[in-house]
């Protein structure tokens, strides 16, 4: 009986616990919420495009490129290079959210 209480059932409660942990590993983890916002609900994407500037407006500039102009909207979260000014070669990356360009560095020379 001194074997079976100091040897063999240690043994097998040491064993119920390395399946039972490894049962829990194997189960499928639930997502935690994180700090990032979900894909679903900006969707929003980036793009990045050269052109002139044609226009600029009290919070928006207008820029050829491509034979198009696009308007790009200006909000405190944009950053500019050098002045903006009509006539000015752009480098632009931007967010575009249901059609609307906001922007976020504009670059020009």
């Amino acid at each position: 009986m001194s074997k079976l209480n100091t040897v063999i059932k240690p043994a097998i409660i040491a064993a119920g616990l390395v399946g039972i942990i490894g049962f829990a590993a194997a189960a499928p983890a639930q997502a935690a919420e994180s700090g990032q916002p979900a894909k679903a609900v900006s969707a929003a994407k980036t793009v990045h495009f050269q052109g002139k500037i044609q226009a600029v407006g009290d919070g928006y500039v207008d820029i050829a490129t491509g034979g198009t102009v696009i308007r790009v909207e200006i909000t405190n979260g944009a950053y500019w290079i050098s002045p903006l000014y009509e006539g000015a070669s752009a480098d632009v990356t931007a967010w575009v959210n249901g059609g609307v360009y906001s922007a976020k560095v504009i670059a020009t020379w």
